[in-house]
């Protein structure tokens, strides 16, 4: 199964990430990650220090936050 052309790390205790959970994506297009994870740091270090959540990926690229998926998402 190819993974999905849309994809977020989301995390707990964000507005954004929840808005994001409950209207725009499925469940194979997310993973929720705690503050005080591993997987936190090492999405931190890879995509950059300053990176806030959630981090979305287009085809397993990085294409930004909450703001830039609203961007890509078709409106009704």
């Amino acid at each position: 199964m190819a993974p999905p052309e849309m994809f977020a790390y989301l995390l707990q205790q964000c507005p954004y990430s929840h808005h994001m959970a409950k209207c725009l994506l499925h469940k194979e297009q997310k993973q929720w990650v705690r503050r005080d994870s591993k997987r936190y740091h090492e999405l931190k270090m890879k995509y950059g220090p300053a990176t806030t959540f959630p981090i979305v990926l287009r085809k397993g690229k990085w294409i930004g936050g909450y703001s830039e998926f609203i961007k890509l998402t078709p409106k009704p």
